[in-house]
């Protein structure tokens, strides 16, 4: 007899199979499709615990690599001369490619993990 023992870690995200929707446990997959209450408690639980929603309220645009935002645009413009990027300020481009969060919550709005990782020190964003 063979075993098999494969780790899938959970994700931020809702998964569907066959249009019904699992919650993963330690015991296994549950179906909660048809649970409204447990639906809404998945819900809360990612939303509040993975780390790419996280702000971070002091990064600033003095924090990030903006000199490449001419590079950002060069690639949009590569793909659609029409790219709606082109008109937008770094500022704005950062806002519409999800880089920057409100947590209407809190209040807090920032950078999330996504746009920290767009910083002058690692130059994670290397294009």
């Amino acid at each position: 007899m063979t075993l098999l023992w494969v780790y899938v870690p959970p994700t931020s995200t809702v998964e569907k199979c066959a249009n019904r929707i699992y919650d993963r446990n330690e015991d296994g997959d549950m179906d909660i499709t048809d649970s409204p209450i447990q639906l809404q408690n998945m819900d809360n639980r990612k939303s509040n615990t993975y780390a790419e929603h996280k702000i971070f309220p002091y990064v600033t645009t003095e924090d990030l690599r903006m000199d490449l935002m001419g590079k950002v645009r060069n690639l949009a413009k590569s793909k659609n001369p029409d790219y709606p990027w082109l008109k937008m300020s770094d500022e704005e481009i950062l806002k519409s490619a999800g880089l920057w969060e409100k947590d209407f919550s809190s209040g807090i709005q920032g950078y999330n993990l996504a746009g920290a990782a767009y910083d002058k020190k690692t130059s994670t964003w290397t294009l």
